[in-house]
């Protein structure tokens, strides 16, 4: 099971201005977040690992297509 210092090392890792996903939390607010954030973080990832299902909503994501420059 993931334990707090994976988690927290990972947080810090994730890339920043990156946009969000479907649920608006962006990389920044979680390292702002805190101890606070981790500890949610923290106990959602162990209960997903306990009860081996992860939520549904976990897998969306919004795709946009961006033209590329032509130059």
């Amino acid at each position: 099971m993931p334990g707090r210092a994976e988690i927290s090392e990972t947080v810090k890792r994730l890339a920043r201005n990156k946009a969000t996903g479907p649920d608006n939390i962006s990389a920044e607010a979680l390292q702002a977040g805190g101890e606070v954030a981790i500890e949610m973080t923290v106990r959602l990832i162990q209960q997903i690992w306990l009860n081996k299902e992860v939520p549904n909503t976990m897998g969306d994501a919004t795709i946009i297509l961006l033209p590329k420059d032509p130059r």
